[in-house]
């Protein structure tokens, strides 16, 4: 969904030392997206997914979920499926 490069140059890191870090933000972030949408992306994700997993690392390296959730849930909304009872 998102790559280590990516979201390394959207949080401005140079150098490999925190990869592993940042690593797993990106697997709790993909995560995050996949339970809360109830999808997998596997044929690749829309940009306002990406957007969102891309935030939820940043919000997580900051220590700043709270606020950034709005703005990652309304990005993600669009493609959440709904089962109906």
């Amino acid at each position: 969904m998102i790559t280590l490069a990516e979201t390394k140059e959207y949080l401005r890191v140079d150098g490999s030392y925190q990869d592993e870090m940042i690593q797993r933000l990106i697997d709790a972030a993909e995560q995050f997206v996949r339970d809360y949408t109830d999808q997998d992306f596997a044929d690749g994700a829309p940009e306002p997914v990406k957007t969102a997993a891309t935030l939820y690392v940043s919000a997580l390296f900051d220590g700043e979920l709270d606020p950034a959730m709005t703005h990652i849930r309304l990005l993600l909304n669009p493609h959440r499926l709904l089962g109906l009872a």
